[in-house]
């Protein structure tokens, strides 16, 4: 049974971050080397701090270094960052503190570089993974309606349980940093201080170590023309799914099948560009063509249900089609685990996710044999094509003899997720927001589980697909 101090800890944060969190819709669907050398002498003291919280001056810079290191796009002014917040409540505080946790002040830092030109989000607790999200295109706001791009709701929808698990592990574990949190002592104030000496803490530069990707070369939608050959419906397009874009974008990468279902594909035309946007003539005119008319036979294989504001599929129809095409090794739809995850990328295989925000119950078999079943519904499918991975020394040194007490490196790790909506939001994210451990009820903050855009339940994917 869980503690009270858990369920409360969860039931406070979750109240917080419910509110907080994006107004989000769905796309429905029925329903997975070596480092390079580098060198880590250069160090930047950090002082001890004596609070939990991250400052905007901190968020900023952090953004700064990862541009910089990551090469992902031109060098980052401080200027050219405006800073949203995303601030923690009195009641939370104040529940935290009956708990003996600390709250921080502001729980999340929307950085957003002028002129649509990237953002981030990083974490205002200290206790968290600094990096969350991170895109190139585009700017974030707290209060806009997330829509047309479901992939990303699942990335939101999961935070306050990332926030709630990472609290719950930081107040676990005995080997927490101490050294890094001024506040919490070793000894009551009135004791005498232990002979410990005083210390100070050093971390190097964040050092790429390895980068895949982004394998997938096209960013294609469910829009037009990539539904011009979908079923008319009340005069409109149906849209053409995100199952059948996740699987349509996979197969760009692998330029393979040469033909289906009758269909001759030149995947030379078809990965030209990444945008649909950059075709011209009548490269345009065969791009729609070839483009439309697969996507519609890719449909009708996973048996799409139409509709013009949400066309739904199952995600693990997608391993029967690719072995139809040719596909030698499409593993099954399997629970999401990020070692087997990154595992695929290394190979330069790409995986499929998928993420769901409605569990249901229903009776299968006859008479007083029906047994209970569990499903899913209302989810979205994207890719995962990439990740970075970056490393850093951190020393905690004695500031009287300056001799090193210990040493240990440090992982940050970023997967790169295309969304399959034109490239809107694609970007580096913290794979850790997907684990399935992280789910949590929300039914005690006043959101329901069956809200859109919530995708609680059945994080999965498809990895090691290869010809």
């Amino acid at each position: 049974m869980k503690s009270m101090k858990k369920t409360m800890l969860k039931q406070a944060v979750l109240l917080l971050l419910a509110i907080l969190m994006l107004t989000t819709t769905s796309c429905n669907q029925r329903v997975q080397e070596r480092p390079n050398e580098y060198n880590l002498d250069k160090t930047t003291e950090v002082v001890t701090s004596k609070t939990f919280q991250r400052s905007s001056s901190e968020a900023i810079k952090i953004v700064q270094d990862f541009v910089k290191e990551s090469g992902l796009r031109s060098s980052l002014v401080a200027t050219d960052a405006i800073v949203d917040y995303v601030l923690n409540t009195g009641s939370l505080r104040t529940t935290l503190g009956e708990q003996g946790v600390e709250a921080v002040d502001t729980v999340l830092y929307i950085v957003n570089i002028q002129g649509e030109k990237g953002f981030s989000v990083i974490a205002g607790d200290k206790r968290l993974p600094d990096i969350l999200i991170t895109s190139s295109s585009g700017n974030l706001f707290k209060n806009e309606e997330i829509d047309d791009n479901s992939g990303f709701a699942v990335f939101l929808s999961r935070l306050p349980s990332f926030y709630v698990s990472e609290l719950e592990r930081f107040e676990k574990d005995p080997n927490r940093r101490r050294e890094d949190f001024e506040h919490e002592k070793e000894f009551e104030p009135d004791a005498p201080a232990p002979n410990v000496p005083e210390r100070k803490i050093e971390y190097s530069e964040w050092k790429t170590v390895n980068s895949i990707g982004p394998l997938v070369p096209v960013q294609w939608e469910q829009s037009l023309p990539f539904n011009n050959e979908a079923p008319l419906i009340d005069g409109q397009r149906a849209l053409a799914g995100c199952v059948s874009i996740a699987a349509a974008q996979l197969t760009a990468y692998h330029n393979y099948p040469s033909y289906y279902n009758g269909i001759s594909l030149d995947w030379n035309l078809l990965t030209r560009y990444p945008s649909y946007w950059q075709y011209q003539g009548t490269d345009r005119s065969k791009f729609e063509e070839q483009v439309s008319k697969y996507l519609r036979e890719i449909g009708n294989t996973l048996q799409n249900s139409w509709g013009v504001s949400a066309t739904g599929a199952w995600t693990k129809d997608i391993v029967l089609m690719l072995k139809s095409m040719g596909y030698s090794n499409p593993s099954s739809l399997t629970d999401y685990e990020e070692g087997a995850l990154i595992n695929s990328l290394a190979h330069l295989r790409p995986a499929i996710m998928e993420g769901y925000s409605e569990k249901y119950t229903y009776k299968k078999g006859w008479w007083i044999f029906k047994k209970t079943h569990t499903g899913y519904r209302e989810g979205h499918a994207w890719l995962v094509d990439g990740y970075i991975t970056q490393e850093r020394t951190r020393k905690v040194i004695n500031r009287e003899t300056n001799e090193t007490i210990s040493e240990n490196r440090e992982t940050r790790l970023l997967v790169h997720c295309n969304w399959g909506w034109g490239g809107y939001r694609d970007g580096y994210f913290y794979p850790g927001v997907f684990e399935s451990y992280n789910s949590v009820n929300l039914r005690s903050t006043g959101v329901n589980e069956s809200t859109p855009g919530y995708f609680k339940y059945m994080i999965k994917n498809i990895v090691n697909v290869y010809k």
